[in-house]
């Protein structure tokens, strides 16, 4: 980072980088899948845990893939963020489209109930289980 420590910045050194196991048989699928080298703050010590080991010095391996604050008022609401998106899909336009509001980090509001979801535009999808729906301990 130089001589000069006032223009040294953790983030330069202190970086993440998303792989998907796919990018390493193509540079090809490398680019459209791979995500990063991303500057973060924190440490394995902090709130903003971003955690390295010295066989890795100063690469992030270890972080938060989730955050999300629940508000439990009448209608309950709940605010989440992912380091990527929503979509694992990268010809998805929600591929990595988090990136840069996590990095800030910023949350968007998650549709909870029905008619959220619905106003929303998404699609809700309901699993059920087949038979009778009776769990059994045997």
């Amino acid at each position: 980072m130089g001589n000069d420590p006032s223009k040294w910045a953790w983030g330069v050194i202190h970086s993440a980088e998303f792989r998907h196991p796919l990018t390493s048989r193509s540079r090809f699928l490398e680019a459209l899948f791979h995500v990063g080298p991303v500057p973060l703050n924190g440490s394995g010590d902090t709130i903003d845990l971003a955690g390295w080991y010295p066989s890795h010095p100063f690469a992030v391996v270890d972080g938060v893939s989730l955050r999300q604050i629940a508000d439990m008022t009448d209608p309950p609401q709940v605010y989440g963020m992912s380091p990527m998106g929503v979509s694992a899909h990268f010809f998805s336009p929600h591929y990595k489209d988090h990136t840069s509001a996590w990095l800030h980090g910023s949350s968007f509001r998650d549709p909870i109930q029905m008619a959220d979801i619905h106003k929303s535009g998404f699609s809700p999808v309901l699993f059920k289980a087949r038979g009778s729906g009776a769990l059994s301990k045997k």
